[in-house]
């Protein structure tokens, strides 16, 4: 069995990927909030985007770790990361990085 490598420029490219779905995912679930008063089934509005966002984080950290275990993972790390930090940034506005 070959050991693959990833190099430093790859594991951040992969981590940014990460990022860039997470702020896709989290776009699509503030987006679907807000209209949230104006859709007339919102139970069914909701479990649509649901699946939506999930098929957009399932399928573009597949297509994008391109088969790589590790390059997976650290799609998800930067995932979960850029989603710890605009929660944070969101709940409390007041605050910056640096406090």
């Amino acid at each position: 069995m070959s050991q693959v490598t990833l190099s430093s420029f790859e594991m951040i490219i992969a981590f940014i990927y990460g990022s860039i779905l997470s702020a896709i995912y989290l776009g699509i679930l503030w987006t679907s909030i807000r209209l949230m008063a104006k859709v007339k089934h919102k139970g069914l509005f909701l479990f649509m985007t649901a699946i939506l966002r999930l098929f957009i984080f399932i399928f573009g950290s597949l297509v994008l770790s391109q088969h790589n275990a590790w390059r997976f993972l650290l799609i998800v790390v930067g995932f979960l990361v850029t989603r710890l930090i605009i929660v944070a940034l969101v709940k409390h506005p007041h605050r910056r990085l640096h406090d």
